[in-house]
């Protein structure tokens, strides 16, 4: 079993544990091996961003990311940043996204990898992505079937993501969403329900809002795996694919 480790979080967590190079290199090792035998796996693969942190979201909206807490969070990263930034990117074992996250990466990798892989991270949104996973910041492993990884990515699709900026339908947060989820009887009835508020609120342009939301929120399965509308009805208004 293949742990697949987020290495942005990786990274900040070790970053934030020790404002000494040293002792952040050896807490780096320290996390990796901890990471993957908490996660129950004997080796791992530890996915990264593009090392200049930008990506394809960048271009769709200019505001991703943007909020004051991340922003504050960058420039007030420790001095040897960079330093431990370098040494992680030139292991033997750690992949490079080109022009997508790590999220999308680890999204990339587990589905090469299929059972044999577990998601190493403590980041909510890796939950619209079927297969094991492992938290360690909580210690948690647990299993996210590929319904519950559907649903989740269409409540996200209603309420958005204020941590990254996604707006989401507007006056529907998460309460709406979570109603919406559970009055809904399959994912296909979940999926016209989502398309109908996004109707009811941009009307003829419901199309150019909802896809926006997607292709910030999505994350990639294959290479230059883009959302577009085929996307949305081959996962979610398939009849085969969109039963519980």
């Amino acid at each position: 079993m293949i742990a697949v480790i987020d290495g942005d979080v990786l990274l900040h967590a070790t970053l934030w544990e020790t404002t000494n190079y040293e002792k952040a290199i050896s807490k780096l090792h320290y996390n990796i091996d901890d990471y993957t035998s908490g996660a129950f796996c004997n080796h791992c693969i530890i996915a990264v961003g593009p090392y200049d942190g930008k990506n394809y979201r960048d271009d769709l909206y200019p505001e991703y990311k943007q909020t004051t807490m991340r922003v504050k969070g960058r420039d007030e990263r420790p001095e040897h940043f960079q330093k431990v930034k370098n040494y992680l990117y030139s292991l033997e074992n750690v992949v490079v996204a080109d022009n997508i996250e790590a999220d999308d990466l680890l999204g990339v990798l587990s589905a090469q990898l299929g059972d044999n892989c577990v998601i190493v991270t403590v980041d909510k949104d890796m939950d619209q992505l079927a297969g094991r996973h492992f938290n360690p910041r909580r210690e948690t492993y647990y299993i996210v079937k590929e319904p519950e990884a559907n649903r989740f990515f269409l409540e996200q699709l209603v309420k958005g993501d204020p941590m990254d900026k996604i707006p989401g339908l507007p006056k529907h947060g998460p309460v709406a969403a979570k109603v919406m989820n559970q009055k809904s009887e399959t994912i296909k009835d979940f999926a016209e329900a989502v398309i109908e508020a996004y109707k009811k609120v941009y009307k003829e342009d419901w199309q150019n809002y909802l896809l926006a939301n997607a292709k910030l929120l999505y994350l990639q399965r294959k290479d230059y795996d883009w959302f577009t509308m085929k996307t949305f009805n081959d996962r979610f208004m398939n009849e085969g694919t969109a039963r519980v």
